[in-house]
């Protein structure tokens, strides 16, 4: 494996093949090109794009690549986080699930606590696929399991005898025009609590100083005077008294 170089300081290069043990003349060759993006001005923009070799150890003939495509004010960060942790998550899962498959999905779900209990993840974020090729040194036969978030894509190439090439797609761009993604926000979602603990304000709450003082203005009477009302009262009948005799 080569190491990384870099290429008018935008431009990272690096090149590696993986030669698992009983696969014969089997040789796989991996390539990464990352370049930073430019603004309408023309400007560089901030690399967001992180990939990740973990190459095989020299007891297990294994080989994890992925590519990190972050997004947002601190996509970056989010992407390169993913790079450092991805390996050891994928590792630990697999200690505790029982199966690739499985150990995949936790590690990805363990990935993005990492992430959202670390950085600032509410308008930031990355996408992520991996492909994980693991030879069997009985068989030679060589097996790889794909994993992916958002639209970041996985493409198998063969080489066929005679010459031509056949592209095969890996991964279903997890986009929200899917079906499928228009109906998630519907559903209710399993709430997973962060780890980081939540702190306490520093700054206390202090009582006001201020006493409340009562109003100095005095209230003044009304110099509006009263004014007769001027609709006529309905008329009242009188009860005659009964007059007695004087005797």
């Amino acid at each position: 494996m080569t190491r990384p170089s870099v290429h008018d300081k935008h431009r990272v290069v690096q090149t590696g093949v993986w030669t698992p043990p009983g696969t014969g003349m089997m040789r796989a060759v991996w390539a990464v090109c990352s370049d930073a993006g430019c603004s309408i001005d023309g400007s560089r923009k901030t690399n967001q794009d992180s990939y990740l070799v973990d190459l095989p150890r020299p007891d297990m003939p294994e080989l994890l690549v992925g590519v990190f495509d972050g997004h947002g004010e601190h996509g970056h960060h989010v992407s390169r986080l993913c790079k450092a942790q991805f390996s050891e998550l994928l590792r630990a899962a697999e200690r505790s699930q029982p199966n690739l498959q499985s150990a995949m999905t936790a590690a990805y779900v363990e990935q993005d606590c990492a992430c959202t209990s670390t950085l600032d993840c509410s308008q930031s974020g990355t996408t992520a696929v991996t492909c994980h090729l693991k030879a069997d040194e009985l068989s030679g036969r060589v097996s790889l399991t794909t994993a992916w978030v958002g639209d970041s894509r996985a493409v198998l190439a063969q080489v066929k005898p005679d010459g031509s090439v056949i592209a095969r797609d890996l991964s279903v761009d997890q986009s929200p025009e899917r079906p499928d993604e228009k109906a998630r926000p519907a559903t209710p979602r399993p709430h997973v609590p962060s780890r980081r603990p939540r702190m306490p304000s520093r700054r206390p709450r202090m009582p006001s100083l201020r006493p409340r003082m009562p109003s100095l203005r005095p209230r003044m009477p009304s110099l509006r005077p009263r004014m007769p009302s001027l609709r006529p009262h309905a008329p009242q009948q009188q009860t005659p008294w009964p007059l007695t005799p004087y005797a």
